[in-house]
């Protein structure tokens, strides 16, 4: 007897894998230069430089310390359409930032918007993906992360030119604006939402944002 193998290379897989990629080398772009930026533009010490670079590691953290319990009561889409929201909005915001104290705060919320997005890629896929091919999907996936992690950092020094951080801002904007465009493309799998998330749903229609 001859079965047929689960599909896993759905249109909506694909799309939820390059999301993951555009994410995460947004996060790289800026992540491998911020500590330069900090010393050589912004002239904070060392010890707060190691501070502005790893700040956006604790955002992140908290987001997926909230996200983790809530994503199913909000949805897993809203939930990706905010993180990257506020990925790309506090991207855009560290263009003025003129102080530490203020790039300590942007990168924190940037953290937040990273740290919610990725979950919610990494929920999404864990939904669609076939469970007799969970292994095999997860490990696909996990090659748009790691992908990411070597293209990021050579991407990121590359654009980084005496100090500018601008091309690298830039840079990660537009790769979460395409993120955001691909997000509405985005289906994922329908779940029942609990009766608490009726006004969030309601809400999310309004502006016309599917939750699932």
């Amino acid at each position: 007897m001859t079965t047929t193998k689960s599909v896993l290379w759905t249109k909506n897989y694909l799309i939820d894998c390059v999301i993951c990629f555009l994410i995460n080398l947004a996060y790289y772009l800026t992540m491998v230069v911020i500590t330069d930026y900090t010393l050589h533009t912004l002239h904070a010490s060392l010890s707060v430089a190691g501070l502005a670079c790893g700040i956006i590691i604790l955002g992140a953290l908290a987001a997926r310390l909230f996200v983790g319990r809530s994503i199913e009561r909000i949805g897993t889409k809203l939930c990706l359409y905010v993180g990257l929201l506020v990925f790309l909005l506090s991207a855009i915001a560290n263009l003025w930032t003129q102080n530490i104290v203020l790039l300590c705060l942007v990168r924190f919320i940037q953290g937040v918007g990273f740290g919610a997005a990725s979950t919610a890629t990494a929920t999404i896929m864990a939904q669609m993906v076939p469970s007799e091919r969970r292994g095999e999907g997860t490990s696909y996936f996990s090659m748009f992360v790691t992908l990411a992690t070597a293209i990021g950092p050579f991407a990121g020094l590359y654009a980084y030119q005496d100090g500018d951080l601008s091309l690298n801002l830039m840079l990660s904007s537009i790769l979460l604006l395409i993120g955001c465009v691909l997000t509405f493309m985005l289906v994922p799998p329908k779940s029942v939402l609990p009766a608490t998330a009726a006004a969030t749903k309601k809400w999310a229609s309004r502006y016309h944002l599917s939750l699932k």
